[in-house]
């Protein structure tokens, strides 16, 4: 696992139970956790698909650990899961990590391309971000002088705008039971 990884995970917002190791397939994830996952997938259909990313984004920082950052913070569970994304930067460091926890569950052409490129162009359209880089599967590397408010902000309205396709991708995805695939 990436060294920022850890940190990251430690201020997301998924709840451990859904959240799988990022090097594991779906398959490897308990069939509860899915469950537990497309309920809340499939709880969403109910609430609005526009996201007022801005107004989520809160920051943090630890000193103890020498990083800073942003993370959205979502009212529902469910969307606290489609859009756990962070941006994390170590002291001294000039680079921003972003994270986005739901890139361990989207493996499969043609959603994992799609994802991969609207969150790679959400992040290159962010104001003093000269490059962008996969670091981990769930993690860029973004350098430049951007602002780590503005990454998360972008990142979450690229993954609003194809909501649908994510959603349709996670209820068809694994093994569940039929009641999981309404």
């Amino acid at each position: 696992m990436h060294p920022i990884a850890a940190i990251v995970r430690k201020y997301s917002l998924c709840p451990t139970s859904v959240r799988a190791n990022s090097h594991s397939a779906i398959g490897n994830v308990s069939r509860f956790s899915f469950g537990l996952l497309f309920l809340m997938v499939s709880c969403f259909c109910v609430l609005s698909e526009s996201v007022a990313a801005d107004a989520g984004v809160i920051e943090f920082s630890d000193a103890e650990e020498g990083v800073r950052g942003f993370q959205y913070q979502a009212d529902n569970p469910t969307e606290r899961f489609l859009f756990d994304v962070n941006a994390a930067q170590y002291d001294g460091d000039d680079n921003w990590y972003v994270s986005v926890a739901i890139a361990e569950f989207i493996r499969d052409e043609p959603t994992e391309t799609l994802f991969r490129a609207t969150v790679d162009e959400a992040l290159q359209a962010v104001a003093g971000v000269d490059s962008v880089s996969e670091e981990d599967r769930e993690i860029w590397l973004v350098e430049g002088r951007a602002n780590g408010r503005d990454l998360v902000t972008a990142t979450v309205e690229g993954l609003a705008a194809i909501l649908p396709a994510l959603k349709a991708y996670l209820r068809d995805a694994g093994d569940l039971d039929d009641a999981f695939r309404q």
